[in-house]
């Protein structure tokens, strides 16, 4: 009776857990069908353009169809309703995928969005269904409560206009949807959720959330002020390379005063700023016509811009309106100094009407018979304030009335060009002197009713009368440092205020200080970078703005620091002079380095210098033993050329000429090193053969995990700077071709001479690929200066697993009986599993999309670990591949079936020869560029040593791991590496050049090398004569249409002769 309980039990047991399977197969099924049905309802969403249907109907709709899910989930009606649901939301998703698309790196951004969604849902459900995961069903309430708390702060966002709540509720998401993946998974996989039209409705609006709160946090990270906003930018200017059109959506070239511009962007806009205020009248006459008629919003108003770009007509309005100002006069024709001395003392200031920034327009008078004289233009006189600090208040107004101020700062300016220079914030001012200033700011912007924001500079004569200088209606240079040092930037409060948006908090998060960049010959080197931010440490960063165009004192950027006081941010910006690295030589004053770093943030390379009897240990000792927080790095006695050496690359971290030059001097050093290398290969293989040099597995592993990064991360970065288009899409799929069709003819090639299970093994060895030979390949291309794209890297990493796959199922099909009688070796899942979810794919995807969504910015500062490193842990890593392919030719004589040793040698040589030949021609076929099929061709020759051994060892034990490892590892590999070398090293040209030598064929036509790479370097010397065999016909044009003709009219010509046709862009033509 107790066994017939313990049967029935058991039986039980199992229904239960197919009843579990079959709830997660129908599950995912659903979810497949429902995901691709809501991404081809956000793609025409997308491509219709259109709009969200906004918040309450998003609410209503999704609460109305999840419940009416719910209702239905236990009939066929529920299928249907789970569709709707989610075709739904993809409606709802595409306005804004196509709001992101709008911005300049938005493809990017969706993109990453959607891999990184990917690749963390995989992740999670596999991790769901290990032992080593976390019960989750323990968080059931913290989840349910902590979705419900983030969906109402999330409301609250959208509701209050509060952006960064947003982008607080968006992190918090994406953990609760990590969370409820991994709980859906468990709770199906325990029983507790049988019907899986719910599971499937759990898991999609998990992935949906986790989609869109990712794409809001790149959009975020990745943005300005108007993309963080959701607007899209169109910008006027009239210089192509202003560093303005690197943020904007879009840009419209043409001086400021073009009146077709201004229709343009009237037509393309619906609201309009300004960035300077000395716009031509009729334009301004446009705008003001335009925006009466309702075409477009113009703020500041229009009214209001010329009122303040006329200086005696702002100094007027202060007047009437009972602001205080100091004393002037508009400048009548006929005065002179001696009168104006006479009314307004010496000094006195004269000031353009228009035109005035910068120092510009401005000038101050200081005597009556010196070389001072008079402009003859319009101007205005005003008395000079002596004693005086000079102070801005920002202050903002939105079209609702709603107004908020900034705290005071302080200015310094520039005394050779009266351009600002330094910004303290908040002013050192008794608390009634700032809050005096922040009222007549507000009272200004109240009686002006302007809408946007303003600068309001000032006077304060005598610590204790405030004196209104004049306004600028527009962000201004003083409130730059707002971008770090306050919780709402200038640029953001003035896109909220001229939006109708509710302003953001101008509350001040630490003191600040700012400096100007002012262009002189000093800082030429450094102005010519390019733009962007650079966190220089001690919270300060450098602004370079790219400006092309340079002359004395102007802006080319500018440095903010934050501190705990203002003392402290002051002296971080005043120490950051230029100078990068200071290399420090200690000789006879063995202390100087160390004294110098005691004295400056910036990093101090000691030389020791033998110039004492010590023989420059003393000065070694010196540098070596300084105390902790005063760091001096040092290279060897007198050795200062590694001393300049490093200062390169230190500087090279932000400098990316500089880097390239470092990367060209290693790369020239490592080609010694190789010559050096070959000399004594005999001698030292001998020597390897009988020593018991290793390196330990973890090491070695530890060496694969680095390389695998930093490739996927340096492609992930150069996939970040080219766009995703056409010829991407081809490269990839083409790559995923060549894995899928060459383990069937390599199987079948190999199937009759060994093993079934080796056949397979050796099959998916050769589908797959090696990531060193890509390395080695690349580098070998940067050394020689040959171009390739970033994919190529995600095609590396997609060759990975379609070879893998199609290996064991050949295996499965192919197997004999004896073996077809054996169990099941492994389970679908779990096939699937090990074969995406392999390490090195897995790393390599990861670090991919990593590198892609840092971009160049993040690359520059982790330099030294992706770049620096690479050289040196590459050759250690060959040096271990090295020992264990010299150990694996042993193992090739232990075959217990199957192809001799010298025959499995010609396999490996013919196999790579044969997959190069293909992809030879796929690269032609599809017209790749001359680096990119170089990449892709030794690729597809290369063998896997890696990830198909690891999955073979866990899916295909049978396969004898002596056979395809000793294959790809002992002879392709090396193989490989040689050819690589002989190819890269000979550039097109010149073995175009010997093989015409090497013909010797009667009329063959002369070719010079005319300097370039490739085919495009190639020149005719004169008209082929040719008409006898063997004859080469080599012709370089770049119009495709002109080529055509060229071909035609030597193909009957050729068609006599039997000769080869080469064309340019890699076209080629037999007969």
């Amino acid at each position: 009776m107790k066994n017939e309980v313990g049967v029935a039990t058991a039986h039980l047991n199992d229904a239960a857990i197919a009843s579990q399977h079959a709830v997660l197969r129908n599950t995912y099924r659903l979810l497949s069908m429902t995901l691709a049905f809501s991404a081809l309802v956000a793609a025409g969403s997308v491509a219709l353009n259109l709009p969200h249907p906004g918040i309450i109907v998003v609410l209503v709709g999704y609460f109305g169809l999840l419940f009416l899910t719910s209702y239905l989930r236990n009939s066929a009606w529920g299928l249907v309703s789970v569709f709707a649901l989610t075709g739904f939301m993809g409606y709802t998703i595409g306005p804004i995928i196509n709001m992101y698309l709008g911005l300049a790196n938005g493809p990017s951004l969706v993109t990453a969005a959607m891999a990184t969604t990917g690749v963390v849902f995989l992740g999670l459900s596999a991790y769901a269904r290990s032992s080593k995961a976390p019960d989750m069903m323990r968080f059931s309430t913290f989840l349910f409560v902590g979705i419900l708390v983030a969906f109402c702060m999330g409301l609250a966002a959208v509701f209050f206009q509060m952006p960064m709540l947003s982008v607080a509720v968006s992190g918090l998401f994406v953990l609760l949807m990590s969370g409820l993946i991994m709980w859906q998974t468990q709770d199906i996989i325990r029983g507790g959720e049988t019907n899986y039209i719910m599971a499937t409705v759990t898991l999609f609006v998990a992935i949906y959330n986790l989609f869109t709160s990712l794409l809001h946090i790149f959009g975020f990270l990745g943005g300005d002020a108007a993309r963080t906003l959701g607007m899209t930018t169109t910008v006027v200017t009239p210089a192509a390379d202003s560093p303005a059109n690197e943020h904007a959506d879009h840009v419209i070239v043409a001086p400021l005063d073009d009146l077709a511009a201004s229709e343009a962007l009237i037509s393309r806009v619906d609201l309009i700023t300004f960035e300077l205020e000395d716009i031509a009248s009729p334009v301004l006459d446009r705008l003001a016509e335009a925006n009466a008629q309702g075409d477009v919003e113009v703020f500041p108003k229009v009214e209001h811009l010329r009122l303040l770009q006329n200086k005696c007509l702002q100094k007027r309005w202060f007047v009437e309106h009972q602001l205080p100002t100091a004393k002037f006069i508009d400048c009548p024709a006929e005065a002179n100094i001696s009168t104006l001395a006479a009314e307004f003392g010496l000094p006195f200031v004269q000031k353009t009407h228009r035109g005035g920034y910068d120092g510009r327009g401005v000038q101050v008078i200081r005597e009556v018979d010196g070389a001072d004289c008079l402009w003859p233009t319009a101007t205005i006189i005003e008395e000079f304030i002596a004693p005086r600090r000079e102070l801005a208040v920002l202050v903002a107004r939105n079209t609702a009335g709603e107004e908020s101020v900034f705290p005071v700062v302080e200015m310094d300016f520039n005394e050779q060009g009266h351009i600002l220079s330094h910004v303290l914030s908040p002013a050192s001012l008794p608390v009634e002197i700032s809050s005096e200033a922040q009222q007549i700011a507000l009272q200004f912007i109240r009686q002006l009713s302007g809408v946007g924001l303003f600068a309001v500079e000032m006077f304060l004569r005598n610590d204790k009368e405030l004196l209104i200088n004049e306004v600028a209606p527009r962000v201004h240079n003083s409130g730059h440092l707002t971008i770090e040092a306050h919780q709402t930037s200038q640029y953001e409060q003035h896109l909220r205020a001229i939006a109708g948006l509710p302003l953001g908090s101008t509350k001040q998060m630490e003191p600040s200080a700012m400096v100007n960049i002012l262009y002189d010959n000093a800082i030429e080197a450094a102005c010519a970078r390019g733009h962007g931010v650079i966190a220089a440490g001690n919270n300060t960063n450098v602004h370079w703005y790219g400006k092309k165009g340079t002359h004395l004192l102007r802006k080319m950027g500018h440095i903010t620091s934050t501190a705990q006081s203002i003392e402290e941010a002051q002296q971080n910006v005043d120490e950051d002079n230029g100078i990068s690295v200071i290399i420090a030589g200690a000789g006879g004053a063995a202390h100087l380095p160390g004294m110098v770093a005691s004295l400056t943030p910036v990093p101090v390379i000691g030389v020791p210098v033998s110039a004492t009897k010590l023989n420059g240990q003393d000065s070694l000792l010196s540098i070596v033993q300084m105390p902790a927080g005063i760091p001096v790095a040092t290279v060897a006695i007198d050795n200062a050329r590694n001393a300049g050496i490093l200062a390169a690359q230190i500087i090279g971290v932000s400098d990316s000429k500089v880097r390239t030059a470092i990367k060209a001097f290693r790369a020239a050093m490592t080609r010694q090193v190789e010559i050096k290398a070959e000399k004594l290969a005999g001698s030292a293989a001998a020597t390897l053969l009988r020593s018991d040099l290793e390196i330990p597995e973890q090491v070695a592993k530890f060496l694969s995990l680095y390389l695998l990064f930093a490739i996927g991360f340096k492609g992930g970065v150069a996939l970040a700077e080219s766009p995703l288009d056409f010829e991407v899409a081809k490269g990839l799929l083409t790559a995923l071709l060549m894995a899928s069709v060459v383990p069937v003819y390599v199987f079948y090639l190999l199937r009759r001479k060994m093993s079934t299970a080796d056949a397979a093994a050796t099959a998916a060895t050769y589908g797959s690929i090696s990531a060193v030979t890509f390395v080695t390949c690349t580098s070998y291309l940067d050394a020689n200066g040959v171009a390739w794209s970033g994919h190529l890297v995600a095609a590396m990493a997609l060759m990975e697993s379609p070879a893998i796959i199609i290996g064991l199922l050949l295996y499965r099909i192919y197997q004999s009986k004896e073996e077809r009688d054996q169990p099941e070796l492994i389970a679908p899942g779990e096939l699937v599993r090990e074969s995406f979810l392999n390490g090195s794919v897995f790393l390599i995807m990861g670090s991919l999309i990593i590198g892609w969504i840092a971009g160049p910015v993040g690359k520059a500062q982790i330099s030294p670990l992706v770049n620096d490193l690479f050289i040196g842990v590459l050759c250690l890593f060959l040096l271990d591949m090295g020992i264990v392919a010299m150990r694996r030719l042993q193992d090739m004589r232990s075959s217990e079936r199957g192809l001799s040793s010298l025959g499995m040698v010609a396999w490996g040589i013919a196999l790579p020869l044969l997959n190069a030949s293909i992809a030879v021609g796929l690269a032609v076929l599809i017209d790749l560029p001359e680096g990119d099929a170089v990449l892709l061709i030794v690729l597809c020759a290369s063998a896997s040593y890696i990830a198909v051994p690891a999955a073979m060892r866990l899916a295909l034990p049978e396969a004898n791991p002596s056979v395809y490892l000793a294959l790809s590892l002992a002879v392709t590999f090396p193989f490989n590496l040689l050819r690589i070398e002989i190819v890269i090293e000979q550039p097109l040209a010149q073995r175009m050049a010997k093989l015409l030598v090497k013909l010797q064929a009667p009329g063959y036509t002369l070719i010079d090398h005319a300097g370039g790479s490739g085919d495009r370097g190639l020149r005719r010397a004169d008209e082929p004569t040719g008409t006898s065999t063997n004859c080469v016909f080599i012709i370089a044009c770049d119009d495709p249409e002109i080529t055509d003709q060229i071909v035609n009219g030597v193909r009957s010509m050729l068609t006599r002769s039997g000769g080869i046709c080469l064309v340019s862009d890699a076209q080629w033509l037999r007969h």
